[in-house]
């Protein structure tokens, strides 16, 4: 692929379509599950299976793209995992029991694991290294816009069809990126087989499933106190510690290779990735339920008002792909950290009956902020990785961003509500006899404590203000979280050779 493609722009659109299904698949899903729930008449802990399967088995597929890709091919690889993809979307879709939906989300997400790691290297290597920072935008805008508009496509999906349809939109678009990959996307000579590390992918597996396992039922088995958390927290060290070992000393080449992380900016970089799929795909998850059950935003509505955040992050990206090969990439990233931490510093003071405008102009900054990290940070993590291992350091930075957005909604899922219980332990100590006001007659009747219409009534209205509480907390963590990235951000390393190039990505 070194020679210059005929059709670059026709190749970009392939792979693009490719990552923006692969990408909303993971978020798409979330406002269907209660449908999928009432289809499939199961419990809350077996239907969210539906979205753990995908992740795990996107999580566990990506590393081994570079194995794959050197002994089939890059072309040839990308039509398989698109063609899989799209299949196993239309079987989720016919599916009738909730053990077929989840065997056919795991099969979903096995095949288009490999679909973000090689467009974003067919990307790199089709465009000359003058222009990457404008490639890295137009593949960055995916990956980081698409979980946004996910919940929002999923919720008129669900409402106007049915909740199958979040999986048969995969199939045209699936379809379209199939013909133009297949007649587009030039053929490469196959690099060199390596062995695929069998036990590395055993003891990785281990470790990545019992993780995410342990992430999704934690909560709701009160987390270290229940026996299933140790034993799978037990699996998760295991795995790891096993795989990291085995990685370290094995004479063969592991199941993804660890010689990338000896680049400081590499490891940096993946634990900024890391945080940055938190910021992003916890607020994702926390916004619409919030705007749904405490500000009665119908579904519609609430895709609406969340819109903007993807309109900011759209805008950033195709900013910072212009931006990022003319000035220090460095400054784009405490700027996005910033922008973040700013968008999140609003949401902190959100109440029960702010308008719609607050939201708008929250999310559109966070989106700004968003947009403007992940073109330098792919650029700069990126940039010196040696040819022969960049599919491999692809693969380890999409990996970062999915373990990191697993963590940050069952983190946070987590803090909001042991905080929400909290916050409504603390507010009830104001519901007593000693208490003066509670015989105001400013206070509304529906309230009155002594009747027990009054009281639950009352103890309604304490669960909403603690909720809304418990969510101000949540994005006061996340704003901090959000600012502590720019002090890591000043230990990144400019790359050695780097020029800023005014005309980059503009020819």
């Amino acid at each position: 692929m070194s020679q210059k493609p005929v059709h670059r722009g026709l190749i970009t659109l392939a792979v693009m379509l490719g990552t923006i299904v692969d990408v909303i698949d993971s978020t798409v899903v979330n406002v269907a599950i209660p449908y999928v729930q009432g289809s499939m008449a199961v419990s809350q802990d077996m239907v969210i299976w539906v979205l753990t399967s995908y992740i795990a088995a996107t999580a566990l597929m990506t590393p081994p793209t570079a194995f794959l890709a050197a002994r089939l091919g890059r072309k040839r690889l990308y039509l398989i995992s698109m063609g899989g993809f799209t299949f196993f979307s239309i079987l989720c879709g016919m599916a009738q029991s909730i053990e077929q939906i989840v065997l056919f989300r795991v099969l979903q997400g096995v095949f288009g694991a490999s679909l973000i790691p090689l467009s974003q290297t067919t990307l790199l290597d089709v465009y000359p290294p003058e222009k990457h920072g404008f490639a890295t935008g137009i593949w960055g805008t995916g990956i980081m816009v698409a979980p946004v508009i996910g919940p929002t496509l999923g919720g008129y999906l669900t409402d106007y069809l049915n909740w199958r349809w979040v999986f048969y939109i995969n199939v045209p678009v699936g379809l379209l990126a199939l013909l133009l990959i297949w007649l587009y996307v030039p053929e490469e000579t196959t690099e060199q087989p390596r062995p695929f590390d069998g036990l590395g992918f055993v003891l990785f597996g281990i470790g990545i499933i019992a993780l995410q396992v342990m992430l999704d039922r934690g909560e709701n088995r009160d987390w270290l106190s229940h026996p299933e958390i140790k034993i799978e927290l037990g699996l998760v060290i295991f795995g790891f510690y096993t795989y990291f070992v085995h990685a370290l000393t094995t004479p063969k080449t592991p199941y993804f290779n660890l010689r990338v992380f000896q680049d400081w900016n590499v490891t940096v970089g993946n634990l900024l990735m890391f945080v940055a799929g938190a910021l992003l795909y916890a607020t994702m998850s926390l916004l619409p339920p919030m705007l749904h059950n405490l500000l009665d935003y119908p579904v519609a509505t609430a895709g609406l008002v969340l819109a903007p955040r993807g309109g900011g992050t759209f805008i950033s990206m195709m900013l910072s792909g212009l931006l990022v090969s003319r000035i220090d990439p460095r400054a784009l990233l405490v700027l996005g950290f910033a922008l973040s931490g700013a968008g999140l510093m609003i949401m902190r003071r959100y109440d029960l009956y702010m308008d719609a405008e607050m939201v708008i102009w929250s999310g559109f900054v966070q989106g700004l902020g968003l947009g403007f990290i992940f073109v330098p940070l792919a650029t700069i993590t990126l940039a010196t990785v040696p040819q022969e291992l960049r599919t491999d350091a692809s693969s380890v930075f999409n990996l970062m961003r999915s373990l990191g957005g697993s963590f940050g909604i069952s983190i946070m899922t987590s803090v909001l509500v042991r905080r929400g219980q909290m916050h409504h332990e603390v507010l009830a100590t104001n519901i007593n006899p000693q208490n003066h006001f509670m015989y105001s007659p400013l206070l509304p009747q529906v309230w009155n404590p002594i009747d027990p219409h009054g009281a639950a009534a009352l103890n309604a209205e304490l669960t909403r203000q603690s909720a809304m509480l418990s969510y101000m907390d949540t994005f006061h963590l996340l704003m901090v979280l959000s600012l502590l990235c720019i002090l890591l951000t000043l230990t990144l390393r400019k790359p050695e050779g780097f020029q800023a190039n005014p005309m980059a990505g503009l020819e």
